[in-house]
């Protein structure tokens, strides 16, 4: 089972997604042809005038720039109307301003479920608007997504993989974990140096025990040192320690 359809199973899904209608050209050509990115008072307006209906969300989602990452750097702007991929439910809209993410559509049911997917979405880009903006570090992250694995899902629908990534403006480069954990890349780096400047003998361990770090075995030498090459991920989802 890969990891969206464990984070899949851990939602209530039932819900109905609504059925796809055509806009009319007529009402596609007004709201292109007046602006290619509508204002957030503009949006408001439209929403209200139309109940929100299935053509003005496909108006709405088609005058919207999708967010994903290239090449694992995530570029967020203010003054943009982004159009984010939600877990299992299909994409919400986002306005950006003053680094603070407000939605202001969404192409899901009314189901429970999906509503609250669409609140976690936004919530999700906040916290990478407020670390692109330098206010906070890669910890409101985890301080406010406490499943790890959600996170992982989350980066992954924008296009992030596990590794060193970047959010623009961030003070510091990032570090996507396998098991989503989120972290600073040069704590990540000094974990390798903690590794390979304690004596691991003082702790009864021999040279017959096994460091297995993403699946190759590390042992410590007559010193009871370990000598973990540069470049080792040695974070707690990838170090399996056998005594």
């Amino acid at each position: 089972m890969n990891l969206y359809s464990q984070m899949h199973s851990a939602y209530n899904t039932n819900s109905t997604r609504p059925t796809n209608h055509r806009p009319s050209s007529n009402a596609y050509s007004s709201v292109h042809n007046s602006n290619s990115r509508l204002s957030s008072k503009n949006i408001s307006n439209l929403l209200n005038s139309t109940s929100g209906s299935d053509n003005m969300k496909k108006i709405l989602a088609a005058t919207s720039t999708e967010l994903k990452a290239t090449k694992n750097v995530i570029d967020i702007k203010n003054g943009v109307n982004y159009k984010v991929k939600t877990l299992f439910h299909g994409y919400i809209g986002t306005n950006v301003k003053n680094n603070i993410a407000t939605k202001f559509w969404d192409d899901s049911s009314t189901d429970v479920s999906a509503a609250n997917d669409n609140v976690a979405t936004n919530k999700f880009i906040n916290c990478l608007t407020q670390i692109s903006s330098g206010k906070a570090s890669s910890d409101v992250i985890n301080s406010n997504f406490t499943n790890s694995n959600e996170v992982l899902a989350r980066f992954q629908s924008l296009g992030v993989t596990p590794g060193k990534f970047e959010i623009k403006g961030s003070k510091k480069e990032l570090f996507l974990d396998t098991n989503g954990w989120v972290s600073n890349y040069e704590d990540v780096a000094k974990a390798r140096e903690t590794y390979n400047s304690k004596d691991f003998s003082k702790l009864g361990f021999t040279e017959n025990s096994k460091f297995i770090i993403d699946g190759k075995e590390y042992h410590i030498d007559k010193t009871g040192h370990l000598n973990i090459p540069e470049g080792v991920i040695c974070t707690p989802a990838r170090t399996k320690i056998v005594k």
